[in-house]
């Protein structure tokens, strides 16, 4: 086909060796080429139209949706949002979540504004039957996030997740541990996994941030703990006091030369050369955690018991929530439990007066004394036999 100029009204034509009649045309400042028919009048039609939906979309001020299928604008997704806005962890999610998403057959290979709701209720039923409720969500909220950014850049006029129904997730269970638990998990927890666990059980931080301190980041002489806003979950810097538990863990762990951070690899070890930091300690804790035969505990749960701990030794409110650098109120609670002991010694302190108070039958009063036990129960029975 012949190049043809720039012009909105467009041309009819063949191209050779084709018995098909293409219209060739410009919208929004974008050259647009239509197979239609072998009926030339049909294609005259169409072009027609064409011409009087691009007019009309100029006078209403209607800017065209520029059709993308969905792995390219994943793409511009990703470069112009994800990889930007996010951390690198994120970043790396969002791929992997988009991958899942654009390998169903349903979805895979379509254009944006061709993915149906039905499409996505597929999805998510195919999906529901091979992971949990919550990554069936999450992989849910990533597709919603990339057609919003499509609507916001023009790519697509509505969001068809917001009609999908997100699967209910069980509720978050407050595991923490106790006295007894923390001393069989330490006993078995050896070398660097030993010293990471007691850095969280008194410092609350998250695993992530753990691997990326830095000698740097250790103040002994104010007994203070630096960490850069990067490597934290809301990007906040961090800087929390050490404990005498901290001050002397953090004491024990020898310099390297070879690295900065406070744990990294003595010898090569799956593409980390000696002095990278670890990336992960999941294998390890999960041994360790099977060794104390505890169950439902993994790393995040030192944090909550960090938290629970404190709350439950009397720190108040504003210091806990400074404590656990969180900048919402209510997620402080999720810390304050109470245990059997404390119930009851609550209870005790409702001093009631014993008088007029009603044991189910009879009004206690010093004309009418409570009844023992024994005349309580003959009573019941004969009652209940009457």
């Amino acid at each position: 086909m012949t190049k043809c100029k720039k012009k909105e009204s467009g041309v009819v034509r063949k191209r050779p060796g084709s018995d098909f009649y293409y219209i060739d045309y410009y919208a929004d400042k974008r050259r647009v080429v239509e197979k239609i028919s072998t009926n030339e009048e049909e294609a005259k039609q169409a072009l027609q139209e064409r011409r009087s939906r691009i007019y009309q979309d100029k006078a209403n001020n209607v800017k065209r949706i520029i059709p993308k299928k969905i792995e390219d604008f994943a793409q511009i997704f990703l470069t112009r949002h994800s990889k930007r806005f996010k951390k690198h962890s994120s970043y790396k999610r969002d791929i992997q979540l988009l991958g899942k998403i654009l390998s169903f057959k349903s979805i895979k290979g379509k254009e944006l504004h061709k993915i149906e709701v039905k499409d996505i209720e597929d999805y998510k039923a195919y999906r529901q039957e091979q992971v949990s409720n919550a990554t069936v969500n999450r992989e849910l909220a990533c597709l919603k996030c990339l057609y919003n950014k499509a609507i916001l850049w023009d790519n697509a006029k509505e969001n068809p997740v917001k009609k999908v129904a997100f699967l209910k997730e069980p509720k978050y269970r407050d595991r923490y541990l106790d006295e007894v638990e923390i001393e069989k998990l330490l006993s078995e927890c050896h070398g660097h996994l030993k010293a990471v666990v007691q850095i969280a059980l008194n410092t609350g931080l998250r695993v992530s941030e753990i691997l990326h301190l830095k000698h740097e980041n250790l103040d002994f002489k104010k007994r203070l703990i630096h960490l850069d806003g990067q490597y934290t979950k809301n990007g906040d810097p961090v800087e929390l006091p050490m404990n005498d538990t901290v001050l002397e863990v953090c004491n024990n762990i020898p310099y390297k030369l070879d690295s900065d951070y406070l744990f990294s690899h003595d010898h090569t070890n799956k593409g980390k050369k000696p002095g990278d930091r670890f990336n992960s300690v999941r294998t390890a804790f999960d041994k360790a955690v099977k060794r104390a035969g505890l169950e439902c505990v993994v790393f995040h749960t030192l944090r909550h018991t960090y938290g629970s701990t404190l709350a439950n030794n009397g720190v108040t409110f504003n210091v806990l929530k400074d404590l656990m650098r969180h900048k919402e109120g209510n997620m402080v609670f999720r810390y304050c439990h109470s245990g059997l002991e404390q119930q009851r010694e609550a209870l005790s302190k409702l001093n009631y007066s014993r008088k007029n108070q009603i044991d189910g039958y009879s009004m206690v009063t010093e004309k009418n004394p409570p009844k023992s036990a024994d005349n309580f129960s003959a009573v019941t029975v004969s009652s209940i036999n009457r």
